[in-house]
């Protein structure tokens, strides 16, 4: 009898001859090309073989690429960013759900996929009517295109066995990035972030160890990512994770990875963020606060007032005391509302607020010392919308807020009667959510590729997990 491994001489001569060909005919092209199909077969067995695992590392490939590491993989196409490895798993979602296992493709909840098609059709308007912006069709595709691809991928690949591993993952990345983000404060005035800085960010000056020393600002650490509130908003969207994974833990670990993460959040410096985790913390737990509202009230009073006779005349608490920021924000979007008005229905198109806000600032009166040349965007993810994929735009990404919101809040109380443990996963879902909603309502997170696509993984999870989510096939 022949053994099977006496195929394995012809394998290699068929692959060598292959490859020579390849080079031959193509040249480096082909090297590359052949390069890139072995390495997807390589992927797609480990794929199949630990699958989890995989989809696990693409949350951390996500949160921990550089956002300006990019590749061309094979010449002639578009570049290739860190946190695209969705793309090659969609390739084995294809072979898995059609051909080598023939699982069943869900779709999701009706009303959740008819919001995401009628957002992509209002952004795909908003780009034949008007000019494109700069990088607007890359930012859109990263963002919403892969985010809803992604939210797919978790909806049908989470199952209850896999769920802890993958919030062991979102808390494993947050902790990293946390750790990150203190190195970079600690170095801030080191020379090879300083000179990445000016590569990579010449429009962002905060960086800049010279501007800090003069203005005496506090530094804000985008820790990799495209800007300091984008990293407040994934870490702060990953905090219940950590809490969540940790809570098994000993007590000097647990709560010691906890505030670890939480100040890394202040560190951040982005109030935002911190009016989001508050806001979200506050609803997630409104019965504890209505329990003991009085003494909360009375707590929270005198440690603001501490802090702010502390710190009054610190860097740190003129930003937070400094009402001038609100002032601005309401010029800006006076002038949202405006440009929504010229632009009804359909919108000026996607980061194209930038290029059409100067025609608009003589609507409204600028607060004193506002450089109405420094504006980029409206700081507010549904005024944006509105200017930018105009009404069918944020009727839809108000619906998908409400619809996925809505729904895995309904699992969780049908849940937690029944399977607390469930109950508990779907909590530290909908706070992960509310962060992301509210941090959005003061800074346009829909430009912050990274926090968005966590948004729609949790998404995917939460309605994975739900026993009441609607399916269409």
């Amino acid at each position: 009898m022949r053994d099977s491994t006496d195929l394995s001489p012809h394998a290699a001569g068929g692959f060598a001859l292959v490859y020579c060909l390849a080079m031959t005919l193509l040249g480096f092209k082909g090297i590359v090309l052949l390069t890139a199909v072995v390495l997807g077969c390589i992927g797609l067995f480990v794929m199949t073989r630990y699958s989890n695992f995989v989809l696990g590392m693409l949350i951390a490939l996500i949160g921990l690429s550089p956002f300006f590491f990019s590749v061309r993989a094979i010449p002639g196409l578009p570049k290739l960013y860190g946190d695209d490895g969705v793309l090659l798993y969609l390739v084995y979602m294809v072979m898995a759900y059609m051909f080598m296992e023939n699982k069943r493709f869900r779709l999701g909840d009706p009303k959740v996929l008819f919001t995401m098609v009628v957002f992509l059709a209002a952004a795909a308007m908003s780009f034949m009517l008007e000019p494109v912006a700069e990088a607007a069709g890359r930012n859109f595709a990263e963002t919403f295109v892969l985010g809803f691809l992604f939210y797919f991928v978790f909806l049908n690949e989470t199952t209850e066995d896999n769920a802890d591993l993958f919030f062991r993952f979102i808390a494993a990345t947050t902790v990293c990035i946390t750790a990150y983000l203190y190195c970079e404060v600690a170095f801030q005035t080191n020379p090879i972030i300083t000179k990445l800085a000016k590569h990579f960010l010449e429009e962002f000056k905060y960086l800049d160890p010279e501007m800090h020393r003069v203005t005496g600002a506090f530094y804000r650490p985008y820790a990799m990512f495209f800007h300091p509130s984008e990293a407040g908003t994934f870490i702060a969207m990953g905090l219940p994770f950590v809490f969540y994974s940790v809570r098994k833990s000993p007590p000097l670990l647990g709560y010691g990875l906890v505030l670890f993460v939480l100040g890394g959040i202040v560190v951040n410096y982005t109030r935002g963020v911190w009016i989001a985790l508050a806001m979200s913390f506050f609803l997630c737990n409104f019965k504890m606060f209505r329990r003991y509202a009085p003494i909360l009230a009375v707590t929270g009073a005198l440690a603001l007032v501490t802090v702010y006779f502390a710190m009054e005349d610190t860097p740190f608490g003129r930003r937070i005391f400094d009402p001038t920021n609100l002032y601005n924000r309401l010029f800006y979007w006076k002038i949202g509302l405006n440009m929504f008005v010229e632009h009804f229905p359909f919108g000026c198109g996607h980061m194209n607020f930038e290029n059409n806000y100067l025609d608009f600032v003589h609507t409204a009166t600028p607060p004193p010392g506002l450089d109405i040349h420094q504006l980029f965007v409206a700081d507010n993810v549904i005024l944006t919308t509105m200017v930018e994929q105009g009404l069918l735009g944020v009727t839809a990404l108000i619906g998908l807020y409400a619809a996925i919101v809505s729904r895995v809040i309904s699992a969780r109380r049908q849940a937690v009667p029944k399977d607390p443990a469930s109950g508990l996963r779907q909590q530290v879902i909908i706070h992960a959510l509310l962060i992301y909603f509210f941090a959005g309502l003061l800074a346009d997170v829909q430009l912050f590729a990274k926090a968005s696509k966590l948004f729609f993984i949790v998404a995917g999870m939460g309605f994975a997990l739900s026993r009441t989510s609607g399916e269409a096939t």
